[in-house]
């Protein structure tokens, strides 16, 4: 099967962590790539479905031949003794270690194809509040500005009113 490996190194090999992350300064960029992305993904995952269901069917055949190889020489033989038989057959065993492996990389792969269905959606949503000028800079820009005049403001303020109770003070006392 050899995607055990790949599945130790997921976020190296394919970039995952990359792939699921929005530049929202980028977004016409990021929704170009999407496809591409996706397509990935989606490629991955299909080559994952193949590999489960031919070891699924290498499971059962390599079951079946065993099962009448051991009728064929006792074939008064009980249904518990002949499950025992294949079930412990190390040809078996590691056809179906391989076989739950390669579930496993289908299910996560799988998964990872929805994460890029999420991230088309989040991408339009995001897309759809640009458009709206959700993301502003000008405005953004602008309230940081006014917040700088407001706050330079009360510091002038503060100044003149210290300034004005030390001359006051200071007429007091002579």
């Amino acid at each position: 099967m050899g995607r055990k490996r790949d599945l130790e190194n997921f976020d190296t090999d394919w970039n995952y962590s990359v792939d699921t992350v929005i530049d929202k300064d980028r977004l016409d960029e990021e929704a170009a790539r999407q496809p591409d992305t996706f397509m990935k993904y989606s490629a991955l995952a299909s080559t994952a479905i193949r590999e489960y269901g031919i070891a699924w069917e290498y499971v059962k055949t390599l079951r079946s031949e065993l099962i009448l190889a051991y009728r064929e020489e006792n074939p008064k033989a009980k249904n518990d003794e002949v499950e025992a038989i294949y079930r412990t057959n190390p040809r078996y065993k590691k056809a179906k270690e391989e076989m739950i492996q390669a579930e496993f990389v289908k299910n996560i792969l799988e998964g990872a194809v929805m994460a890029m269905h999420q991230k088309k959606a989040k991408l339009a949503d995001l897309v759809t509040l640009h458009g709206q000028n959700y993301f502003s800079s000008v405005r953004a820009e602008g309230a940081r500005e006014t917040a700088r005049e407001e706050e330079k403001k009360a510091v002038d303020d503060r100044i003149h009113r210290s300034l004005n109770r030390k001359r006051k003070r200071s007429g007091r006392k002579r």
